[in-house]
C-alpha cells in the first residue's frame, strides 16, 4: 500500500507543476499581446501627431514628391535659382503657407527652367497646387518669392538670390565677376521678370502681370 500512495503523491506533484508551468506561459503570451496591443496604440497616436503636423500651418513653402500634398515632402523658405535635380524632377504638389498678421503676403512663383526661365506657377497665401504636371511643367527647377507690402499696394518685391555665373557656365573668375558686375540686357531675362536690367537682390514687380504670365493665371487654388 506504500509504494502506491508514494506514487499518486507523485503523479500529483508532476500533474501540480505541469499545471503552474500552463498558467505562466499564459500569463507571458497575455503580457505579449498586452504589450503589442499598447505598442500598436503609441504607433497610432505618434502616426497621428506626425499627420497632422504634416498639414499644420506652413512657414514656408512646402514642396510633395507626388501628387494631392503626399510622399516625401521639403520646404523652401527663400529663392532658389537652382534646386537639385532629384527634387526638380521630383515634384508632383506644392502649398503655400497662409497669410498672417505680423509678415506680409508671400507669393511664390514655380518656374520649369533654372534661373527663372520658362513658365511659371505663381502660388497665392494659403494657395496648393494639387497636381503640378497637369499644367505642363515636368519640373520645378527654380522659385521665387515675392512679398506684398499691403493689400492695396499691387507691387510686389522680389528677392533674387546672387546670379552664379561661375556654377553654371564655364568661365573663368574673373570673366564671371565682369559679368555679375556688369549691366546686362534686358533680353536676358524672360517675361515677366524682365523688370529688371542689372542683377539685383531686391526687384519689384507688379502683382497683375505675375499673374497672368503664370500657367495657372485662369485656375487658383487648384
Amino acid at each position: 500500500m506504500r509504494p502506491t500512495h508514494l506514487l499518486s503523491t507523485s503523479t500529483v506533484l508532476i500533474f501540480l507543476s505541469a499545471l503552474i508551468l500552463e498558467t505562466k506561459v499564459n500569463t507571458s503570451e497575455i503580457y505579449t499581446n498586452i504589450t503589442k496591443v499598447s505598442s500598436n496604440t503609441t504607433g497610432q497616436q505618434t502616426g497621428t501627431r506626425l499627420l497632422q503636423g504634416d498639414y499644420s500651418s506652413l512657414l514656408c513653402l512646402r514642396l510633395y514628391s507626388e501628387i494631392n500634398l503626399r510622399g516625401s515632402w521639403y520646404d523652401m523658405c527663400d529663392s532658389n535659382e537652382a534646386i537639385s535635380r532629384k527634387q526638380a524632377w521630383n515634384t508632383r504638389s506644392a502649398c503655400s503657407p497662409e497669410m498672417v498678421w505680423y509678415l506680409p503676403a508671400r507669393y511664390w512663383a514655380l518656374y520649369e527652367r533654372p534661373e527663372f526661365y520658362g513658365r511659371y506657377l505663381l502660388l497665392s497665401p494659403g494657395q496648393c497646387i494639387y497636381n503640378i504636371p497637369q499644367y505642363g511643367l515636368k519640373r520645378v527647377s527654380s522659385i521665387v518669392k515675392c512679398t506684398q507690402a499691403s493689400v492695396n499696394n499691387p507691387s510686389l518685391q522680389c528677392l533674387y538670390p546672387p546670379l552664379p555665373w561661375n556654377q553654371h557656365f564655364p568661365v573663368s573668375p574673373s570673366a564671371a565677376q565682369q559679368l555679375s558686375s556688369r549691366q546686362l540686357p534686358n533680353s536676358s531675362f524672360p517675361e515677366p521678370l524682365r523688370l529688371r536690367s542689372q542683377p539685383s537682390p531686391l526687384s519689384l514687380t507688379n502683382l497683375t502681370v505675375l499673374q497672368e504670365g503664370s500657367v495657372n493665371s485662369n485656375n487658383t487654388g487648384v
